[in-house]
């Protein structure tokens, strides 16, 4: 099971599934289905040919958090996305990072206004995949030092080590405060939990909250350079850690799956 995906509406659910037989993928999961019409366009377009191979996850409109109703109307939503087949809610670092309410203010992860949201997903029985943070060398100056200086040069947004955005540890401590906060809600903290460079803190995390899980997508480099540890890691936790590539069954962009 690839457990972390991104498609449009653009792609061809047939073409896909020619992909996921070549590659063995037995089922694919959409982090970005969307909310409202597009919402319901994907899961149409995908469950209609194969409800069973392809599973989507629904999204949250943050920028609403200053509305009237704001709590109710999303675990409303959450529940009307639940009753149509969205199998769980993907939640994008943006939260905590660009989000920001009519004051200004960046939106908290652990804001109480989302604590219904975290809430009701539990209820349902839906997994929250929230992606936090970023490596540490995107909190990093950029300039000879950091590894990351390649991918960073192209793509200036991927850097948040200026005053205008919380600490990396901060952001973290936002999401486990959160994951503490709602026991009865599984969340997968995307990307080994965005700290794939420092797998005695993911273990200890692990220990901490058993409503925890992982996926690996994006982060074969950090695991790949730490061969033992890495190891050791997935034998130890190997019922809490998920396959993910971060692409989709038949994207040509980087050869994920055969790596």
């Amino acid at each position: 099971v690839d457990f972390h995906c991104h498609w449009s509406l653009e792609q061809d659910p047939h073409q896909m599934l020619q992909a996921m037989d070549n590659l063995g993928i037995a089922q694919a999961v959409n982090l970005s289905g969307g909310w409202g019409t597009k919402l319901e366009a994907m899961l149409a377009k995908f469950h209609r040919v194969d409800p069973e191979r392809f599973s989507i996850f629904c999204n949250i409109d943050f920028a609403r958090i200053d509305e009237p109703g704001f709590g109710p109307e999303m675990v409303e939503s959450l529940v009307q996305a639940h009753n149509r087949g969205a199998a769980g809610l993907k939640v994008f670092k943006s939260l905590g990072l660009r989000h920001r309410d009519n004051r200004g203010r960046l939106i908290a992860i652990d804001d109480p206004r989302l604590d219904p949201i975290w809430a009701k997903a539990g209820q349902l029985g839906m997994p929250v995949l929230i992606h936090t943070a970023d490596p540490i060398a995107f909190f990093k100056p950029i300039d000879c030092f950091n590894e990351r200086w390649m991918q960073l040069q192209r793509h200036p947004d991927w850097a948040f080590g200026s005053d205008e955005y919380p600490g990396r540890s901060e952001l973290l401590s936002q999401r486990n405060r959160v994951i503490a906060r709602h026991r009865q809600t599984n969340f997968i903290g995307a990307h080994v939990a965005n700290s794939a460079e420092d797998l005695t803190t993911v273990s200890a995390w692990l220990e901490a909250y058993p409503n925890l899980y992982l996926d690996i997508s994006g982060r074969v480099a950090e695991l790949g350079r730490q061969p033992y540890t890495a190891r050791r890691f997935f034998m130890q936790y190997q019922d809490r850690i998920l396959f993910g590539t971060d692409r989709y069954p038949g994207n040509p962009r980087q050869p994920r799956y055969r790596i």
